[in-house]
Parts: C-alpha cells; structure tokens; sequence
C-alpha cells in the first residue's frame, strides 16, 4: 500500500524542514537569536511586531517557519492518518516527526523564557543547541522514513542483519556526535573555552571514513540497484562535505561557508537514513535469504 502523492508532500516538509535548520543556523551566526525577546509564543510580545532591526526581522522569520514547518507536520499527521491503516509505518514516522517538532518548539521556549538566548556565553544556552540538533537530525529521519513508507517501502527489519545493523548503528550516531562536534566548535569561544570543540575536524575525517566504508561493504553485498545509487549519491556528499570542511576551516568559518557545511551535513544524514532504511527493508532481506535457493533451483 502506497500514496506517491503524500510521500511528494512528505519531502516538501522535508525541505522546508531544512531551510528552518540553516535559517536557524544564520539566526544563531548572527547574533540575532534574542531578536523576538524572551516573550514566547510571540515575537516581542506581539504577532506583528516591529521589524526596525535586521536581529528582530532574522529571529521573526525563523519564528514564522517554525510556526509554518509545525502546521505543515501536522497536515502530514492528518494525512498519513487517512491514507493508511492502523499499524502501517508511515503513521509512527508522521507520529513521531509530530513529536519532534513539538520537543523543539519547547526547547526553543526554554531558551527564550529563561533569558539563555541573549547568553552568548551561556552553558544553558550551548545545552539547548546542542538538544536541538539532535531533534533535528532525528525529525529529519522520521520525515524522510515516513516519505520512504508512504511511498510503499517496507518497514525496517533489523533482525539477521548482525554486523550490518552496528555499522550503519554506529554511522548514523556518529554522524550526530559530529554535529554535536560542530556545535561545540562554533561555541568554543563563546564559552571562553577555545579547545571545546577542537577535535571536530579529526572526528569528521574519522567518522566520513568509517560511513564509506560501510556503504562500500554494503554495495558489495547488496544488488538492491538502489542501494548502489544512494551509496555513490553518499560518497559524492560526503567528499563534497569534506572539502567544505576544509574550506570553512581556512576562510575561518564565514556565515556563508558555515551554512554550506551544515547543508551538505544534513544532505549526508538524509540519504544516509533513506539508505539503512532500503537495506533493511523487509523485502530486502527476504531476497537476501532466498537469494541462493533460488539460484541452486534455477541450476537444477
């Protein structure tokens, strides 16, 4: 059972998903992040309110696109919730996108109602952000899992797999560490501590290095055309990620450098996530175990 259209608008909320993440990254470099002062759910206590300076009109775009992101999951909830059955996978990734966005939401009131926002240096602040791009990376994944259901994939089937299922385990949470990483490194200063951080480049190299390695093995052993095709679209991103890092790092991290870095970041962890959940899709695993009978039937 599949709907081609919800598993389209599923990817619209998907890609507006991500332009909130790098709004909120050009909110954060900045310095505009008290521009809606800490009077959540409005912006300076207002709907409206006074767009006099470039901080307010940042942090009131990124307000209206979380607000906007928020109503467009919860069309995708409704949606998913009418279009398939009860117990079908789509509706516990439209679930727990839901949930996710709501978590961010009040992780974002937190900061504002607790003053933390206008803290520069603050270690509640740098707890908060770092909170937030784990939810972030996570509702990307229930999105992008609920665009591959929707669209008739199957659901995951962990079982058999043994050391594939750890190494694409340890890929994606090293993907987040290095986000995590990320974070810490850009507010290294801020904390008066500029070794925070500092071992972010090796641990992208150590962590890029390890996800091709298991999309090779993965390749090698899968015949799934598919699965060849996200795991080169995968390596070209993770190169291309690569060479931003090193660029950032010699231009010192310009806004604009920092947010073609956290782009093709983003970019690796999606398909990274559409790549696991096609390898371990139940069909996907049923052809690997009765792949040899049937080729020992067809040389009899």
């Amino acid at each position: 059972m599949k709907s081609s259209k919800l598993a389209s608008y599923t990817w619209v909320v998907i890609v507006f998903s991500v332009l909130l993440i790098l709004w909120g990254a050009y909110m954060g470099a900045t310095g505009s992040a008290a521009g809606c002062g800490g009077q959540w759910p409005l912006c300076n206590g207002a709907l409206l309110p006074s767009l006099s300076s470039s901080e307010t009109l940042i942090a009131y775009i990124h307000w209206l696109g979380s607000g906007l992101v928020l109503f467009l999951a919860l069309i995708l909830l409704l949606w998913t919730w009418r279009a398939f059955p009860a117990g079908h996978p789509a509706r516990l990734g439209a679930m727990s996108a839901m949930l996710l966005i709501v978590l961010e939401a009040l992780l974002g009131a937190l900061l504002a109602l607790s003053g933390e926002a206008v803290q520069e240096a603050s270690l509640g602040r740098g707890i908060v952000q770092v909170l937030h791009l784990i939810l972030s990376f996570l509702l990307l994944a229930g999105l992008a899992l609920t665009a591959r259901w929707a669209a008739g994939g199957d659901p995951l089937h962990l079982k058999g797999h043994g050391v594939g299922a750890w190494l694409f385990g340890f890929a994606l949470l090293g993907l987040i560490l290095v986000g995590v990483g990320g974070v810490l490194n850009a507010m290294g200063d801020a904390l008066a501590s500029p070794d925070l951080g500092a071992w972010h480049p090796l641990a992208a190299i150590l962590v890029s290095v390890f996800v091709l390695f298991t999309i090779t093995l993965v390749s090698l052993f899968r015949s799934n055309p598919l699965i060849h095709r996200l795991s080169k679209i995968l390596a070209g991103l993770i190169l291309a990620e690569m060479v931003a890092g090193l660029v950032n790092s010699i231009l010192q991290a310009p806004v604009w450098m920092q947010l073609m870095h956290l782009l093709l970041a983003v970019l690796v962890w999606i398909v990274l996530v559409v790549l696991a959940a096609v390898n371990f899709a139940e069909s996907e695993v049923c052809h690997s175990i009765h792949a040899p009978e049937t080729d020992e039937h067809s040389a009899a």
